[in-house]
């Protein structure tokens, strides 16, 4: 199973003041006024906690990497709600305030980890709606890299449901980490049935007209933020990186892990984390329900109810392509990048990022689910560098001549009128060389033009190169249970229905946002493939298994070291 890291949480107080009509005013009033332009102010105050609560599972004492609680820049963002029936996506923008640097201080206690003050000047609220209680607050940090911005700031009066959406995420730079991760809002579950809400109302009361008023009256609302990416790990089973097989055709085999990287991520991301829609009849109903008593799997999977926090994150999201038909190569390759050899890195201590990847059970597909891509040198017993072949399903084969008797066999069994001493095997160069490769007739002389062919292929190993995939995890066996042999996931011919599907497997595979996800080889049963295994798009998650992966939930959201059975 796959790990989920901590949400990184973020507390930032926010208050919004108007001027009065001179300095003199603005210095005695007891609440700001906005007519004629002078700024107002409001003190921030921001919290990096140590984790998020996840469910049936325990966090390590990990937080993570120093760099990636850097605050860069910071920026926050004011909506209005006008009318009291606005559901959340209705509320427009007001204005941008930057917040320019924080000095950070450790706070290790109530799970958090880092905490910062800093006092906002604002411009654009007026008495009247800050008495209403209509400003609403969403921070951004990190939203530079360079020259460019990872998340588009919104017009005057645009909606949030019309900003928070794909065309606003610049997705190449949001994956750009040297100047910080890209952190916003995490919504916030609150209420059994109700959706999540992820604007934090800025309470009017709080906000003053000087920024000595502001500092003094303390936070006008707390905002909780998390990563905009999701960070994978891929732990080392030992100190040369190495796992044997120990049952079965090949053991006494070791496989030593060479590089890896990420395969299959999205290519698209919403500027924050989108929970609008999930509850809609098209996709889950129940998504929200909270039933305190349950057995998992249950409802309570996809929000924090650890007593010990308040804050109440939320553990599923949307992301654009969520509930998109992708039945080609070609459209999938259109979506998510697909790895390529060049991608693969040495490095087994660094973590690798991506956009979040999600996904409704019917489209919880081998072409659309974010893995893990090994590559490996397999050893027979304790040769290394050995190039080897297979034909087919068949044995290992370690050498040339093995395999052109394998091959001349089946030859011979598809065509028994033939004479063995008249039938020559020969391998060209295409053969050798690293990959998979169907025979045809150029494979053989002294053969008749109406001979059969095999139709098994040659799988070549050269220096014993190959390569593993596991689909990551997102809940663990606990939350999602699935045994070979069970029906995958939304199968109305087998009486999987959409609810009962939902309720048993959203969630099994993906990656979210500020999610950690720790891969482990737990296992290795034989050699991989010769070459980057096909996606094949249309294929259910688990209809297959290269690797066990073990899982271990840390800090942000860290998911359990995920052991790989490959």
């Amino acid at each position: 199973m796959v790990k989920i890291n901590k949400t990184l949480g973020l507390a930032l107080l926010t208050a919004l003041a108007a001027s009065c009509s001179s300095d003199n005013d603005v210095a005695q009033a007891p609440e700001p006024v906005n007519n004629n332009g002078s700024a107002a102010y409001a003190t921030l105050r921001i919290d990096l906690p140590t984790q998020q609560g996840s469910r049936a599972v325990t966090f390590d004492d990990a937080d993570g990497l120093t760099n990636e609680y850097d605050v860069k820049d910071a920026t926050l963002l004011v909506f209005k709600k006008a009318n009291s029936t606005d559901a959340e996506g209705d509320y427009t923008f007001v204005e941008r305030v930057p917040l320019g640097t924080m000095e950070w201080k450790d706070q290790k206690s109530g799970g958090i980890t880092t905490t910062a003050n800093v006092t906002a000047k604002l411009t654009k609220a007026t008495p009247a709606d800050l008495k209403a209680n209509k400003y609403y607050g969403l921070v951004i940090l990190n939203n530079k890299s360079g020259d460019e911005f990872k998340i588009t700031i919104p017009a005057a009066d645009t909606k949030y449901s019309d900003w928070n959406v794909d065309g606003n995420a610049n997705a190449d730079v949001m994956q750009k980490t040297q100047d910080g991760i890209v952190m916003a809002n995490a919504p916030e579950w609150k209420t059994s049935g109700t959706a999540p809400t992820t604007l934090v109302q800025i309470n009017g009361a709080m906000v003053k007209s000087t920024e000595e008023l502001a500092k003094a009256a303390g936070p006008a609302a707390e905002i909780h933020v998390e990563r905009g990416l999701a960070k994978v790990t891929m732990t080392k089973p030992n100190d040369a990186n190495e796992v044997a097989v120990t049952d079965g055709t090949y053991k006494g085999d070791k496989v030593a892990f060479t590089a890896w990287t990420l395969d299959v991520t999205n290519k698209s991301s919403f500027p924050v984390h989108n929970i609008d829609g999930l509850d809609l009849s098209t996709n889950y109903p129940d998504i929200w329900k909270y039933t305190k008593d349950s057995p998992a799997p249950t409802y309570n999977r996809f929000q924090d109810h650890t007593a010990a926090n308040s804050f109440k994150r939320v553990f599923w999201g949307i992301d654009p392509n969520y509930n998109t038909d992708y039945k080609t190569v070609a459209a999938c390759e259109g979506a998510f990048k697909m790895a390529v050899a060049s991608d693969l890195k040495e490095d087994f201590d660094a973590p690798q990022y991506c956009l979040e990847n999600t996904f409704d059970i019917k489209h919880m597909l081998q072409g659309q689910t974010t893995r893990v891509l090994l590559k490996a040198t397999y050893k027979i017993g304790n040769a290394d560098k050995q190039t080897f072949y297979k034909f087919g399903s068949s044995k290992l084969y370690t050498n040339e001549e093995d395999l052109k008797a394998a091959i001349k066999a089946r030859y011979l069994e598809l065509n028994p009128g033939e004479k063995d001493a008249d039938v020559t095997v020969n391998l060209d160069a295409n053969d050798k060389t690293a990959g998979v490769h169907p025979l045809s007739t150029a494979n053989f002389t002294g053969i008749n033009s109406t001979s059969v062919v095999p139709t098994e292929k040659i799988s070549t190993y050269v220096d014993g190169v190959c390569y593993y995939i596991g689909r990551i995890r997102h809940f663990d066996d606990t939350e999602t249970p699935w045994s070979v042999g069970d029906p995958t996931y939304y199968d109305t011919a087998k009486s999987i229905d959409k609810a009962t599907g939902n309720l048993k497997y959203l969630g099994r595979y993906g990656v979210l946002r500020n999610n950690w996800y720790d891969l482990k080889v737990n296992s290795v049963v034989g050699p991989g493939e010769p070459e980057i295994p096909e996606v094949i798009p249309e294929n259910p998650d688990d209809d297959d298994t290269y690797i066990d992966l073990s899982v271990k939930i840390l800090q942000w959201a860290k998911h359990s070291t995920q052991n790989l059975d490959i």
